[in-house]
């Protein structure tokens, strides 16, 4: 087991196969409760990260590589520290034509800003948009090419750290140019 401090708010805990089987067998022989419990108070003393009265949200994400991500965040972040941008969507699809057709879609219509990224085999259309609006005629115009993923913050946190970057949507025609040759 992996445990990385994202901030004061997040961590990641990296779960090897090793490390899940482990907790399958501790799990049959106590509570889930007293499990989290004794991971709760090993973050608080190795980690300074204090999750007593505080509002937490775990999310698991699968690796192929890794096993699986455990994010803990707590959810004590101010209104006032969110960005401008008021939601993020991630897109995936797994066939670069459907990518460049989708690049055509989204050229300077409904979206903020679009990163692009490739893990594991998919294509991610990271979406930032102002308004509930845009994110909904996004999701209209997009709803048969792909899929929409869940947790679209987590994902992008992920996509970041373990995705490769390709390109910003506004670059896209370069980046095209490029991998064409």
């Amino acid at each position: 087991m992996k445990i990385e401090k994202i901030d004061q708010n997040k961590l990641k805990i990296t779960l090897s196969p090793t490390d899940m089987l482990q907790i399958n067998l501790e799990l049959d022989e106590q509570e889930p409760q007293n499990l989290l419990e004794q991971l709760f108070y090993t973050l608080e003393k190795e980690y300074h990260f204090s999750v007593l009265n505080e509002k937490i949200l775990l999310e698991t994400v699968p690796s192929v590589q890794e096993g699986y991500y455990l994010f803990i965040t707590k959810s004590n972040i101010k209104a006032e520290e969110k960005s401008e941008v008021s939601g993020v969507s991630i897109f995936t699809c797994s066939d670069w034509k459907i990518a460049e057709y989708i690049f055509h879609l989204l050229n300077g219509n409904i979206t903020k800003r679009c990163a692009i990224y490739r893990m594991d085999g998919e294509y991610y259309f990271v979406l930032y948009s102002k308004s509930d609006t845009a994110r909904k005629k996004t999701k209209l115009l997009l709803s048969d090419l792909g899929e929409w993923m869940d947790n679209p913050e987590l994902y992008e946190g992920v996509l970041q750290e373990y995705g490769v970057f390709l390109t910003y949507l506004e670059n896209f025609s370069e980046f095209l140019k490029k991998s064409v040759k």
